[in-house]
């Protein structure tokens, strides 16, 4: 049995270095994440998930996570999903451009 994909929402083409664009992913569960982005580098897809960020005590930018996984497994399997719904709603914006 297949679990039910996760559906991107209202994605907007954004490209700036490896970042392709932002969207909403409703999960199946009917959680919203909101702010997520879809990256491309070096031949590898992925998604970002909502961070916050603040200056580091060397006053660099850093990033907080508000959004984690309870392990790698969780992580991956995430990855796949989100992932593989993004880059056809990118796809699908790119071809109606």
């Amino acid at each position: 049995m297949t679990a039910p994909a996760p559906v991107v929402l209202n994605f907007k083409a954004f490209e700036k270095n490896s970042l392709k664009g932002f969207f909403d992913l409703e999960l199946p569960s009917g959680l919203i994440l909101r702010g997520c982005q879809l990256h491309e580098s070096h031949w590898k897809r992925w998604v970002g998930v909502p961070a916050r960020s603040y200056e580091a005590a060397d006053g660099t930018q850093s990033w907080a996570r508000i959004v984690d996984f309870r392990d790698r497994r969780a992580s991956v399997r995430f990855q796949e999903m989100a992932t593989a719904a993004a880059v056809a709603a990118y796809e699908r914006i790119r071809g109606a451009a």
